[in-house]
């Protein structure tokens, strides 16, 4: 027998997203539900500051009915540090590939959730997610989520119910009181879908270059993978996993192509190595010395060895190690000192122990690259490498968090209905 699902009260149409930029390709991610059997173009030209704009490719769509009617399209042979326009079916973007000596990108994360959905047309901070309207005044190389792009394990009601914000109204799409929480495909993808309807992030993100990672809201609260499948919701993650993929410009290697960790160069001065601190972490157990379960690490041998390696050998001036958890402040929810915390911090300010150890080796090898030998005698060509410094995202549209670290190289904003920092100008 089979059911009929209602008709969906979401558009057929979604994107462009540009990702996965480097200085010669980039990806274009676009749904189109309604034009599978005849693929859309997509064209590209070069950018000319005469405004004779130059024909640079065309290609047709292949969207994939099994993942939702999206589609993932790498852009090739391009040129460094050049703005493109691009348009696919009726809608429209552009980007500019890596190669300037100096890089400005902007980076957040949390987008709603919690009680705030996208505003009514009467909030005084304006309708929408008004955040990413001053985001993209600045014009970033590009746009660095670090997670929670979603909030699937909570509802979006129409009006809160939430204790902090009750009364806070929400668009909801029409004929609907609440989006659900998520917890097969369908409403996976109902939640990126209701994101990207929104007119100003879904401008941003047609003409900025995004990378990203994921976080526990992805799919639920503090959650692991391990955990996940021991407690018996392997369903529920498989699912999250699935459509986090469907709907983002991101392909793990052909050996592991759901792999979410990755480094990436914006240009010869910045490397992101971009962390996946959900996939691999152990779970949560208590040991003779501990009375508060602990993980046993974060990040698994794999991984580990992956960014100790890429750090060794990555060339660049700055190097932005990308965690979508605390290093030091103990997160978790609601009792993390008898279930365990959800960051790096296992809430023992006496000892270092459990993950604490694995982050330990990396803030060892950090130290010692920047008083590596070469850099104690700087000439003007090899200037002196500045100490770490740590950058701490927040929400970008869920107004019940702050941001509580700042840098003379970081300018952030509480304003516009979210929090959000801009690196400006890292240079050689």
């Amino acid at each position: 027998m089979t059911l009929n699902r209602p008709k969906s009260p979401f558009q057929d149409v979604h994107g462009p997203i540009i990702g996965e930029s480097d200085a010669t390709s980039v990806v274009v991610w676009y749904r189109n539900a309604s034009q599978a059997t005849d693929p859309p173009l997509l064209t590209w030209c070069e950018v000319s500051s005469s405004g004779d704009d130059k024909f640079a490719g065309c290609v047709a769509v292949q969207l994939d009915p099994e993942a939702d009617f999206t589609s993932k399209t790498k852009i090739a042979n391009l040129k460094p540090n050049t703005k493109y326009l691009l348009r696919v079916g009726d809608r429209i973007g552009g980007f500019q590939t890596p190669g300037a000596k100096k890089v400005t990108f902007v980076f957040g994360s949390c987008i709603g959730g919690q009680g705030f959905g996208r505003n009514l047309p009467d909030h005084p901070d304006g309708e929408g997610f008004p955040i990413f309207s001053p985001m993209a005044d600045l014009e970033p190389d590009f746009f660095y989520c670090n997670g929670d792009f979603i909030y699937a394990d909570n509802a979006i009601e129409s009006e809160s119910t939430m204790f902090y914000n009750k009364g806070k109204k929400n668009y909801t799409p029409p004929g609907t009181d609440s989006l659900i929480a998520a917890t097969d495909l369908e409403s996976f993808r109902d939640r990126y879908k209701y994101n990207l309807e929104e007119e100003r992030l879904a401008s941003f993100l047609a003409t900025t270059p995004v990378f990203n990672t994921w976080d526990d809201h992805e799919i639920t609260n503090d959650f692991g993978e391990e955990q996940l499948y021991d407690q018996g919701f392997s369903h529920i993650y498989d699912a999250g996993k699935r459509v986090f993929f469907e709907y983002w410009p991101l392909d793990g290697p052909p050996e592991e192509p759901m792999r979410i960790y990755r480094s990436v160069s914006w240009g010869p001065n910045v490397d992101l190595f971009i962390l996946d601190t959900r996939s691999y972490r152990s779970m949560h157990k208590k040991d003779w010395r501990e009375a508060t379960p602990q993980m046993k690490h974060m990040l698994g041998k794999k991984q580990h060895y992956w960014l100790m390696d890429g750090l060794s050998k990555s060339s660049a001036t700055w190097k932005f190690i990308c965690t979508s958890v605390p290093l030091s402040y103990p997160t978790g929810w609601p009792e993390p000192n008898r279930t365990g915390y959800d960051g790096w911090s296992d809430g023992n300010y006496e000892e270092t122990s459990g993950a604490e150890l694995e982050m330990l080796t990396i803030l060892k090898l950090i130290r010692g690259l920047f008083t590596a030998p070469k850099h104690k005698r700087p000439t003007p060509r090899t200037p002196p490498l500045p100490p770490p410094m740590r950058l701490t995202t927040a929400s970008i549209a869920n107004e019940s968090s702050s941001m509580n670290d700042g840098n003379r190289r970081q300018r952030h904003a509480l304003s516009n209905n979210g929090v959000w920092g801009v690196c400006s100008e890292f240079g050689e």
